[in-house]
């Protein structure tokens, strides 16, 4: 009797396969779904990599992206094994050189990175709009199309912005919308060349779940269909106030050991989705897609400010975000120990980027510490 496959493949089978069908570009990052044979237990274990042998992997892996480099001068080999590991944050290789020139000697390996920005699409990107929900009277920018019943209206200057932020950091997704919306956004709001670079785009199947109504898991049995089938309409938590989906960097800071708290920023307008690294993260006024005209301040105290001014102050922000990184690069220096292949010890790991947002972005950015203050 042959095992009936789970669902979950099913499902996998047919995402995979419509990413495939609509072309080119970064796609969500889909977890594999390991089914191990019993009885080969070979295939139930994955060989355990040490930290050095990780980060050597993240950085093959993120290679696509043009925000990593190695050093010329290290040249690995049984000859020549890894005994530390300097990672240096940089917006500008060249500057990141002249403070951190590389090492004379052969067992270090330096691996030069560009700081990591994760970006939320909704409110940061784009304004997604349900004409239902507009107060009336208020005019809208034109949209550029819909997508899960939504009207999407970017910002104003998102290509010029896009491009900015391409040059100087690392760029990544992160949103809450479910997998099908995500992609259609990234090919509505993302130039092909931009996309491709991505570390990865993560949607909602990426997020945690958080206060999740004990109502929602008491619905009526519904048929294998209903199950199988995506509602397009509610595909994140903005008409769900029973749960919000927090995005926890550590899964970032796993997945892609080059980066860590010493060099990741977190871009979301909902301080609601961050709540495990307040430090990471900065939360701007969300894009609200309104003509210059339609604004009322009276009507929401939050809109207080044009798209085009929230706009300027973000590019402003990223502009110093990017001098400080250039002039005051950042170095993570590890060493191994001598106990087990598998361990470390960081003996170095600095960083100024908490005084820098401390200085500039708490007030438009509603950004806070880890301790709430």
């Amino acid at each position: 009797m042959t095992k009936k496959k789970g669902r979950y493949s099913r499902e996998l089978k047919r995402e995979r396969k419509r990413c495939r069908e609509e072309g080119n570009g970064a796609t969500l990052e889909v977890e594999p779904h390991h089914d191990y044979d019993t009885k080969n237990p070979k295939k139930q274990r994955r060989k355990k990599l040490s930290i050095f042998e990780r980060l050597v992997k993240c950085f093959d892996d993120s290679k696509h992206t043009g925000s990593v480099q190695i050093d010329d001068q290290f040249v690995a080999g049984d000859h020549n094994p890894v005994a530390s590991v300097r990672i240096i944050t940089g917006c500008d290789w060249k500057e990141s050189k002249h403070s951190f020139p590389p090492e004379t000697t052969g067992d270090t390996l330096t691996l030069r990175v560009q700081p990591l920005l994760i970006l939320d699409m909704n409110g940061i990107l784009c304004h997604r709009s349900r004409h239902t929900k507009e107060p009336v009277g208020v005019q809208l920018r034109p949209s550029i199309g819909m997508t899960a019943q939504t009207s999407i209206i970017p910002r104003t200057e998102l290509e010029e912005i896009l491009r900015y932020l391409d040059r100087h950091f690392c760029l990544a997704i992160w949103t809450s919308a479910k997998r099908r919306t995500a992609n259609r956004l990234l090919k509505m709001l993302l130039p092909l060349e931009i996309r491709q670079r991505l570390l990865f785009v993560w949607g909602q199947n990426y997020c945690q779940a958080e206060n999740v109504s004990p109502i929602s898991t008491e619905n009526s049995v519904e048929s294998e269909k209903e199950k199988l089938e995506e509602s397009e309409s509610d595909d994140d938590d903005e008409d769900n106030h029973d749960t919000v989906y927090e995005k926890r960097l550590d899964k970032v800071w796993k997945a892609f050991p080059l980066w860590s708290a010493d060099n990741t920023l977190l871009m979301d307008d909902s301080p609601q989705k961050c709540t495990s690294s307040t430090s990471n993260a900065i939360h701007p006024p969300a894009i609200h897609g309104r003509t210059k005209d339609s604004i009322d301040a009276t009507e929401n105290p939050y809109i207080l400010l044009s798209d085009e001014e929230n706009e300027r102050l973000q590019l402003e922000f990223f502009e110093k975000l990017t001098t400080f990184w250039t002039q005051q690069p950042h170095l993570r220096s590890l060493a191994k120990v001598h106990k087990t292949k598998h361990q470390s010890q960081e003996m170095m790991s600095y960083s100024n980027l908490i005084d820098f947002l401390e200085s500039n972005a708490r007030r438009h950015f509603g950004w806070r510490s880890d301790n709430g203050i």
